[in-house]
């Protein structure tokens, strides 16, 4: 069987669009598959290059944490912490005029070396200025004390005063049996 010039072109053609048809079948998934892994290259790249400033910042993040441990306070293995801390907090509250009239000390939390205490108070009282300056004087304790909710809301018929309720945490060390 003889094939004509014209015949063959459009065999030659015919195959040749097949063979592009089914290239680009194939490719077209591969494409999809470069770009995903080039997204991931670069999120990798991001995530090397945050994790090698995190390391070269150790030093100075040592040495925070090392201050910061310097103001923690240490207790002995089995002393009563919420006494301490709940007069703490009295104290403060009473030098600036905030009446505290419900508290209570939650469970002791370990957390890695540091101990955390939440106090609840659940009713006090105050005007604004009082509670500006209590809350003020807590955080100047640095890391051992934090305030992380607090409510306020107007005292009724109470002409100006405040009243609400605060969760109090106390972040502390207890001495290694080792002695340190």
């Amino acid at each position: 069987m003889k094939m004509t010039p014209r015949e063959l072109v459009l065999l030659f053609l015919t195959f040749a669009a097949l063979l592009f048809g089914v290239s680009w079948m194939v490719v077209r998934q591969k494409i999809t598959e470069w770009k995903d892994i080039r997204v991931a290259k670069v999120q990798i790249d991001r995530n090397i290059e945050v994790d090698r400033r995190m390391i070269d910042s150790r030093n100075h993040w040592n040495a925070k944490l090392a201050t910061l441990r310097e103001l923690l306070e240490e207790f002995e293995e089995d002393a009563d912490v919420d006494t301490h801390w709940m007069s703490i907090m009295d104290d403060i509250a009473s030098k600036h005029g905030v009446n505290i009239s419900d508290r209570k000390a939650g469970a002791e939390k370990p957390q890695g070396e540091v101990y955390e205490l939440a106090i609840e108070c659940k009713e006090w009282d105050g005007e604004l200025k009082s509670l500006v300056d209590f809350l003020f004087e807590l955080q100047s304790k640095g890391a051992m004390l934090d305030i992380r909710q607090l409510r306020i809301k107007p005292k009724p018929k109470a002409g100006g005063r405040l009243e609400g309720a605060f969760t109090l945490h106390c972040a502390y060390t207890r001495k290694s049996e080792e002695g340190g």
